[in-house]
């Protein structure tokens, strides 16, 4: 599919995933899959540092209880320097943004902190 949509216009084309599923959550899975996406033609992958559990977790358990495995992200950006790699999952302020950041990532993606607290990226300015 990636490809199709590559053709039909001129964005880009991104994928956003967890680092595994259920008890698949080794590195190996996870950089399989890296290389599946970016084989079809992606762009961009944003990755949630954390397994996706399908059976006996809530969505929002899912954001809370498998734990965040941010070192694979970093390693697949190391490993795969052309790859733009967005990192989203536990980035609760500046400061962390800021380390993930100079670990390599291209950029982050926030989700729960400017819900929870509206405004409070303007704080982050030396991220």
């Amino acid at each position: 599919m990636c490809p199709q949509l590559a053709r039909c216009h001129h964005l880009p084309v991104t994928v956003k995933c967890r680092i595994g599923i259920d008890a698949r959550d080794d590195y190996e899975f996870f950089r399989e899959f890296a290389d599946a996406v970016v084989a079809a033609g992606i762009d961009a992958l944003i990755v949630h540092a954390r397994a996706a559990i399908l059976a006996g977790l809530s969505p929002k358990q899912n954001r809370e209880i498998p734990p965040l495995k941010h070192d694979f992200v970093h390693r697949l950006k190391r490993e795969r320097p052309e790859l733009t790699v967005i990192l989203n999952g536990g980035l609760s302020d500046g400061a962390a943004v800021a380390a993930h950041l100079r670990e390599g990532v291209d950029g982050v993606m926030l989700g729960g902190p400017p819900i929870i607290v509206p405004y409070c990226s303007p704080n982050w300015s030396a991220a």
